[in-house]
């Protein structure tokens, strides 16, 4: 491997380094000082609404409000918090007090005990709470009624000398899904309110990688006004919080692996959500306006607890699939293409680490027509290099003739100077498409290859992998490396290969480690092609010697 090639591949994997965690992730920030002023409006509007009495349809008294223990006309109810729906997916607990899900259980993953079903929920927190502004109504610490029949559970409280009630309906259909309904009559006059999804997702993984894996992992992603709006736990770091202004279609929190989600119908106005830091992970509470004041509303929402997979998003048609990590807006549809490649072969193959070798014998056959085009370039190269050396000798006070008798040489010999590099250059876009498939995928989450691999989706925890990597890149090098006669050779073309020599000595440790921190099923891929490529330099060599 020339030493231009080698500078090609370590520029171009530094450049999509600082790229993925610095430039190809939206911003779309709202200015910090506006922010301040909406926050600033909200608590004043919060502070004299705490101060003027109870109007508007609701009776003055306050047995009326709903933050005591005890319904109106009721004995006081005693709190439950394990009010279970459960399929053969999902297991959903709620509490009734504040109508709220405290549980959300994963029958089919596990922590890495494989034993600990997945629970998206932190413990002691809740989702679903819900504020109606300007109201003086605490319900998120009422303690409702409730009946649970079948897959259904209905939260009621009401006050039969106004005729007022409250409910929240949740319906657990097949998988992931769960059916979410909000309805209210004889209200006081209000025109907005917000839902919140602001429990944090948990840490399931051990995130051995670094605390930056955890910084980027964990991701509000939401459509608004149609496009899709993200930011990362570590963007938001720095300022706490993030608002999205426009029509939200959908929103949700996704941590490596698994998501929650919230779709509004369409026929309810959206005003905003705002992304916002909950410890080390992230929520969101959206927000929704009536274009008037009411007094009475039914409003429906469908939740989505589940593992972040590509193809039961894609089955909502809204965009949803867009909160699987694809990386590069560019890569996505080779990522794509990939992603269904790879779904295809494990099909019949189930161990996936075989189906990565496979993979890779594809891309290395699809290839070899370019790649033995290329060797052979590199090949032409090399015994071109005393004339070369001529050239560049005769020529060196007359940079401009010695570039044109280059050129010459080339065109003779139908030789490109920047041959032996194409085969690299066109692997990195397909390095960077599989590199967000193997590290994000749900596919790949815990899936052992054999003895101490066991989660491809991570790091080699003993760098077994990028050392063998390592290795045989240094043997490919070797066999490309051509014995150069330096007894002709003026200073500057000794030490040129001299510094090509130290470069292959130098880089594959260099490689090593960075790829140490790279999910083992992508130094996995990179190994195994390298392993054909010296097969392929073998043959090569062996047909012109």
């Amino acid at each position: 491997m020339e030493k231009r090639t080698v500078l090609a591949f370590v520029l171009i994997f530094i450049i999509y380094w600082f790229s993925s965690q610095y430039l190809w992730r939206p911003q779309q920030v709202e200015p910090a000082q506006q922010t301040e002023q909406q926050t600033l409006a909200q608590q004043a509007v919060s502070q004299e609404t705490d101060e003027r009495p109870i109007t508007q349809g609701f009776p003055t008294s306050e047995s009326f409000i709903f933050s005591s223990n005890e319904n109106i006309g009721e004995e006081s109810i005693a709190i439950n918090n394990e009010i279970i729906l459960e399929n053969e997916k999902i297991k959903v607990s709620f509490t009734n007090q504040g109508a709220l899900i405290n549980q959300i259980t994963l029958k089919d993953f596990f922590l890495s005990d494989k034993v600990t079903q997945i629970d998206l929920i932190p413990e002691e927190q809740a989702i679903l709470q819900v504020s109606f502004d300007g109201l003086f109504i605490d319900l998120n610490r009422t303690i409702f009624n409730y009946d649970l029949d079948n897959q259904t559970l209905l939260f009621e409280i009401n006050n039969e000398e106004s005729n007022t009630y409250f409910r929240k309906i949740f319906t657990l259909s097949e998988g992931y899904m769960l059916d979410f309904r909000m309805e209210g009559d004889y209200f006081p006059l209000f025109e907005s309110y917000s839902i919140s999804v602001n429990s944090g997702i948990n840490i399931t993984e051990d995130h051995r990688a670094s605390v930056r894996d955890i910084g980027n992992s964990f991701k509000f992603v939401g459509q608004v006004d149609r496009e899709t709006k993200n930011v990362t736990q570590a963007r938001l770091s720095s300022r706490g919080e993030q608002r999205f202004i426009g029509m939200v279609n959908w929103a949700a929190v996704r941590s490596k692996y698994f998501t929650m989600s919230l779709i509004p119908e369409t026929r309810i106005v959206t005003q905003s959500v705002r992304a916002q830091r909950i410890s080390e992970t992230l929520g969101f509470d959206l927000f929704i306006r009536y274009n008037n004041q009411i007094s009475s509303f039914t409003d429906h929402y469908s939740l989505y607890f589940g593992p972040v997979d590509y193809d039961l998003l894609s089955t909502f048609g809204n965009g949803m699939e867009n909160i699987a990590e694809l990386g590069a807006r560019w890569l996505r549809p080779l990522a794509t293409i990939f992603m269904f490649y790879l779904s295809f072969l494990h099909r019949y193959i189930t161990n996936y680490g075989l189906v990565i070798i496979v993979f890779a014998l594809t891309l290395k056959i699809l290839l070899t027509p370019l790649t033995n085009k290329a060797l052979s370039s590199t090949k032409k190269m090399q015994k071109l290099q005393p004339m070369l050396r001529e050239i560049q000798a005769k020529y060196k006070n007359d940079i401009q003739k010695q570039q044109e008798e280059l050129r010459n040489l080339y065109k003779e010999h139908n030789v490109s100077p920047l041959g032996g590099c194409f085969p690299l250059l066109l692997q990195m876009p397909i390095f960077f498409a599989l590199y967000p498939l193997l590290r994000y995928s749900i596919d790949f989450r815990q899936a052992h290859f054999f003895g101490w691999l066991t989660d491809l989706s991570e790091p080699d925890p003993f760098w077994i992998l990028p050392i063998t990597m390592g290795i045989f890149m240094f043997v490919q090098q070797k066999m490309t490396q051509s014995k150069q006669d330096m007894t002709n050779m003026d200073e500057k073309q000794a030490a040129m290969v001299q510094s090509q020599k130290m470069m292959m000595y130098i880089m594959p440790p260099f490689l090593v480690f960075i790829f140490s921190s790279l999910p083992a099923g992508l130094v996995l891929y990179w190994t195994v092609f390298n392993v054909f490529s010296i097969i392929q330099q073998y043959f090569l060599n062996k047909k012109e010697n």
